[in-house]
């Protein structure tokens, strides 16, 4: 989604091809790349969602194409590395969704993730600004963290009752003011999915990976 956003920001065309990783199609056999998603054009590959971004970041020089990343060598050091600290955020989110079946076995996990969202809405408040990028826009680490952000909400509706998921949110009173503004934000409203449609998603996985459905949707999103 990360991708789809600055694709989004560029005027880039593009074509989705959702691939299972577990039973990938013959024309990937032969690709070597360090993650998903992959980013494919005349023989050439860029892998993950941070790599495509900066990539096309440099590329963005037209007027009507906005740069995500600071020009400020510091600044723009600092922001990626922000955005890459977000994968700690990441690593207790993953769990939740796919390994964790249980309110008992997901309270903890939840109080971890509210303990690195901390992070983030401490940073929000020492940059005194509305969006992470210092601007009146969105910019590189808002949508680099946005796609989990959004998906955050799942969690009260996969673990009802697990903690008091309203305490939680009021701990991290800037990132939820933040959370908010990028609902609204254009170019994240024309790549917005509700929590019923990540819901359904993430139970089809979760259903899996128990044994209970035959195999994953990776297209509910067209």
């Amino acid at each position: 989604m990360k991708t789809r956003l600055k694709y989004v920001i560029c005027f880039v065309r593009f074509e989705i091809v959702n691939v299972d990783l577990n039973d990938a199609p013959e024309w990937m056999s032969d690709m070597r790349f360090q993650g998903v998603p992959v980013y494919m054009k005349d023989g050439s590959r860029i892998s993950e969602s941070l790599e495509i971004m900066e990539y096309f970041d440099k590329l963005s020089t037209k007027d009507d194409e906005r740069t995500l990343l600071p020009s400020d060598p510091d600044s723009r050091m600092k922001d990626k590395k922000l955005a890459r600290q977000f994968q700690n955020v990441v690593g207790v989110i993953f769990p939740l969704f796919f390994r964790v079946f249980d309110n008992k076995s997901a309270a903890p996990l939840l109080h971890e993730l509210t303990s690195e969202l901390k992070v983030f809405d401490k940073e929000l408040g020492r940059r005194g600004t509305d969006y992470f990028s210092g601007s009146e826009k969105p910019g590189y680490v808002d949508y680099a963290i946005w796609p989990f952000i959004e998906r955050l909400p799942i969690l009260k509706v996969l673990f009802p009752g697990a903690i008091d998921f309203a305490e939680a949110k009021a701990q991290v009173p800037l990132l939820e003011q933040w959370r908010l503004r990028m609902e609204k934000d254009p170019v994240v409203q024309k790549a917005l999915l509700n929590t019923e449609q990540h819901v359904k998603y993430i139970q089809n996985r979760r259903d899996v990976s128990r044994g209970k459905a035959l195999e994953v949707d990776y297209d509910f999103v067209h």
